[in-house]
């Protein structure tokens, strides 16, 4: 279990698509390695739908948000 937490404030990310994911993905193994767990801070929404899209979204804790009926 992850003792210690390290947060990515992700408004400092700017519109870098992909790599952004790409830039959590690594940062989120390394810091599992470690021995923590990584916590995202402030992500946009385009971001989100990014991770989500990678498939992403559960290995780097983002819930699928559903769309109402």
């Amino acid at each position: 279990m992850a003792t210690e937490t390290v947060t990515v404030d992700c408004a400092q990310m700017g519109q870098e698509g992909l790599a952004a994911v790409d830039r959590i993905a690594r940062t989120r193994l390394e810091a599992r390695r470690c021995g923590c767990e990584l916590v995202l801070c402030n992500p946009s929404e385009e971001l989100l739908e990014l991770i989500r899209f990678a498939g992403l979204g559960k290995c780097l804790g983002v819930e699928v948000q559903r769309q109402p009926e």
